[in-house]
This record gives structure tokens, C-alpha cells and sequence, in this order.
């Protein structure tokens, strides 16, 4: 159980923690608001954040890590729109390598990522190494070809539904089309990107595979923000989820599994324009 004490003599009893909380672990009760059971605490920070006087003492904040928020820094909804808008994949590299104290920043960025119950299950691998980039494209290259046999297996097409047929049919294409171009010189799974940025957690995990995407989703936006490019490396995500040659080449121990698979680098050119997406489907209820 997490230790959450309140300081009766800071304390103003202005309720707010108890408002606030996600698991209800505190009520009003008098003066000062009641600790009902920490067993249920997540570690989320709301109480701590919120309260204005600094009366609530938690184990798993001490003072050194509760920073003010500098509001000098505060973006605006135009500016954040505006950064949505103009982030684009990139896939067009220089041969420039990222300087490790900007992708430390990177990683800042993808740590403080929503996850769910708080739990903060995504690890992370950067790859940096162009032998161990060069073998992970490998990986990729083969583990696609073996699917294409697969999906040419006209006994295994005829044991899947029509959907999933058609569905495997598609990614024949496609993966097809990767395949050909990669025979030809032309690397379009890793597109010669400088970096490989790997999202991996514990099997099992609460959520494991959408508190990386959100992380991942966190990285692609400072990458962006920081004069770096990236894309979401489907290819090699597949390739990682689904065979256990990547994990082993990344020491990643078969207890863990990886989700997303993002690529960085240094753009070799800069859009200048922004253009609009198909209008969203929404339903008002």
C-alpha cells in the first residue's frame, strides 16, 4: 500500500483532492479530508498536484520531484492545432546522427504519455547501431517474405473466413510490393532512417499495447517539435510482434513483447504546407 499522509496544519480543507481523485480514496470528513484505503492509489499525482497549500505528503513524491508549472511555457490551442496540422511522416533522412541529449528528450516526451491505471508499462530500445539497423531490415525483409509463401498456400487461404482472405490478400500485396523494392536496392521498411526507436512492455501488462502507442504518439509530436522527422515502422512492428528474432537481437527478454516501432531522424527536406484531412465521422448523442 502506498504511504499518503495530509498535514492537518497546511491543510484548508478546500476539498479539491477529494473532487479529483480517480479511485475515490479520499472523502471529506470534518476539517481535514479523510484517507479512506491508499490500496486503491494508482500514484496518478492529482492530489498532490492539485493541492494549494501543499499539505499532502506522498510516498511516491517527495518534494525534489513536484515541479511548479512555469506558465511562461504555455502553449496556445491555435499553436498545439498548428502542430498537429503541420507534423507529417517522414521518410527522407539526412545521414546526420541524433545527438543522444536530443533523444533523451525524446524519450522525456514519450515517458510522460497517458498509460492506463498509471501503471507506465512501456520500456524502451534506441537503435542506433547501423549493423543492428541493417539486421532488423533483414528481419523484416524475410519475415515478410515467409508471409507472401503463406498467403500463397492456397490450403491456408482456404482454412480463413472470406474477410480475413481478403484482408491477407491485401497485405500480399503490399508486402510484395516492399519485398521487390528492397531486392532492387530501394529500403522502403526502413527507408534508411538513422534511428530506431523500439516500445516494449511486460506480457500481460495492463493495456500494454495502447500505453505504447501513446507514448510512441508523444515521440512522434516532440520529434517533430525538436527538428526531427519520424514514421511509424508498421513493417518492423509486425515483424517484432510476430517473430522473436528482433527481441532477441535488442536482448529483450521473452517475458516482454514489443508494440510500436517508431523511426527518427534528422528530414532531408521541410514542408512548407499543410493539407486537410477527409472531415471526421461523428455522432452526436
Amino acid at each position: 500500500m502506498v504511504e499518503l499522509k495530509i498535514n492537518v496544519e497546511l491543510c484548508e480543507n478546500c476539498g479539491k483532492c477529494v473532487e479529483i481523485c480517480p479511485e475515490g480514496i479520499l472523502k471529506r470528513n470534518g476539517e481535514v479530508p479523510e484517507i479512506v484505503d491508499t490500496g486503491y492509489c494508482m500514484s496518478c499525482g492529482h492530489c498532490v498536484s492539485i493541492c494549494p497549500a501543499s499539505a499532502i505528503i506522498h510516498q511516491n513524491f517527495p518534494e525534489k520531484s513536484i515541479h511548479s508549472i512555469d506558465l511562461d511555457l504555455e502553449v496556445s490551442a491555435d499553436q498545439v492545432l498548428e502542430i498537429l496540422r503541420t507534423r507529417r511522416s517522414v521518410r527522407s533522412f539526412k545521414s546526420k546522427k541524433v545527438e543522444k541529449e536530443i533523444l533523451e528528450k525524446v524519450i522525456d516526451a514519450a515517458n510522460f504519455a497517458p498509460s492506463a491505471k498509471n501503471k507506465q508499462t512501456t520500456k524502451y530500445v534506441i537503435v542506433q547501431d547501423e549493423k543492428t539497423l541493417d539486421a532488423i531490415t533483414e528481419i523484416t525483409f524475410n519475415f515478410m517474405n515467409e508471409a507472401i509463401k503463406l498467403f500463397n498456400d492456397p490450403s491456408f487461404m482456404s482454412s480463413v473466413d472470406p474477410d480475413e482472405a481478403s484482408i491477407f490478400s491485401s497485405i500480399k500485396l503490399s508486402y510484395g510490393h516492399m519485398v521487390s523494392m528492397y531486392e532492387q536496392g530501394n529500403d522502403l521498411i526502413r527507408h534508411n532512417a538513422p534511428v530506431l526507436l523500439f516500445f516494449y512492455a511486460k506480457k500481460g501488462a495492463l493495456s500494454a499495447e495502447v500505453n505504447a502507442n501513446l507514448a510512441l504518439h508523444n515521440t512522434a509530436l516532440m520529434s517533430s517539435c525538436i527538428g526531427l522527422g519520424s514514421f511509424y515502422a508498421g513493417y518492423i512492428t509486425g515483424a517484432s510482434s510476430r517473430t522473436e528474432y528482433i527481441g532477441k537481437l535488442l536482448n529483450i527478454h521473452d517475458s516482454h513483447e514489443i508494440h510500436a516501432v517508431l523511426a527518427v531522424g534528422y528530414p532531408k527536406y521541410s514542408f512548407k504546407q499543410w493539407m486537410d484531412k477527409k472531415q471526421p465521422v461523428v455522432k452526436w448523442i
